[in-house]
């Protein structure tokens, strides 16, 4: 874990990706990884799991599953035409953190996407200038 000395309460946990990949390990090794990855967390923390789609027809999407020890919470949003997978993983993450804002007393949150551009782009926070990417920092 890499925490940024600036914003001490985020950590971006790229151990998972510097030794795996979706294209070279099989998926089940991959699930596996992630479990562990999981049931390492405490058990009061928010789980937060987003991801970005883009179809065919250039339509995309992004989704959410916030999970706590209370409930689950479920976000899909339509983008518009010819985003970036990319593009829909940070308005997904952005989605996410603006739900949390009006959750009282969250400790702490853990986000995990499979995007590590958006891992990358995150954590080089500083040349930050869209947007969207600013609502992320704003917000965490």
């Amino acid at each position: 874990m890499n925490p940024l000395k600036d914003l001490p309460r985020v950590f971006f946990h790229e151990e998972l990706l510097s030794f795996s990949s979706k294209k070279i390990q099989h998926p089940a090794h991959l699930r596996q990884l992630a479990l562990e990855t999981i049931h390492n967390i405490p058990p009061d923390a928010v789980h937060i799991f987003t991801d970005g789609s883009k179809f065919d027809s250039g339509k995309t999407g992004s989704g959410v599953v916030i999970k706590n020890q209370d409930a689950i919470t479920k976000i899909k949003r339509l983008n518009p035409n010819h985003f970036s997978v990319f593009r829909s993983e940070l308005i997904a993450i952005n989605a996410a953190l603006e739900h949390m804002i009006f959750i009282k007393g969250t400790r702490d949150i853990w986000i995990f996407t499979d995007s590590n551009s958006s891992i990358q782009y995150l954590s080089n926070w500083r040349n930050i200038g869209d947007r969207i990417g600013l609502n992320i920092i704003d917000n965490v």
